[in-house]
């Protein structure tokens, strides 16, 4: 008998703790955002807008797309758009872990007219981020690696082959945003 009243106490006061814990999280009170990045999904720097799409306590899930811009002298891809689902688990008021992926679309007019080698890019993210609850600003940081699906045309005999080359591209970024 006391082994099981032990158990019960034991049961309700792990309960009654972790309803105190889960008193502090708390949704976002704001949707959107616009953050400045460096480094991440768009090379050197993007801009980007995102949306919480499921906004609960623990568990918040986000949609994002931006922008990368460069000029024809830099030699780096003109333009591009990163587009990630992140799903944001919350430990506190102001501490989150971030995970996500997605895909980075990108423009580079080639000078060759019947030039075939195509580029894709598989972007994904594990990181940290530092929101308060209704707070207007966002501070994050995360590993942000590439995977870069290069296809290369080779001719043999008449008959048109593809290469598929795969790149590994390690990146990190560190962004700063408006929350609204």
């Amino acid at each position: 008998m006391k082994v099981y009243l032990s158990v019960c106490l034991l049961f309700l006061s792990l309960h009654t703790f972790s309803q105190t814990a889960n008193k502090d999280l708390a949704s976002f009170k704001y949707k959107n955002s616009v953050q400045f990045e460096l480094g991440g999904h768009g090379l050197v720097y993007s801009l980007n807008y995102e949306r919480k799409l499921i906004n609960r306590n623990k568990f918040k899930t986000t949609a994002q797309v931006g922008f990368s811009y460069y000029p024809a002298f830099t030699g780096i891809i003109k333009f591009w758009m990163p587009i990630t689902i992140n799903e944001i688990y919350s430990f506190s008021k102001k501490h989150h872990v971030e995970f996500g992926a997605g895909y980075t679309f990108t423009y580079e007019k080639f000078n060759k007219p019947n030039d075939d080698e195509k580029m894709s890019f598989l972007a994904f993210r594990l990181g940290y981020r530092y929101q308060f609850n209704e707070g207007k600003y966002t501070f994050r940081a995360a590993f942000t690696p590439l995977v870069e699906l290069h296809t290369k045309p080779i001719n043999s005999n008449a008959l048109m082959l593809y290469k598929r080359v795969i790149y590994f591209h390690p990146l990190v970024g560190i962004a700063f945003g408006y929350n609204f």
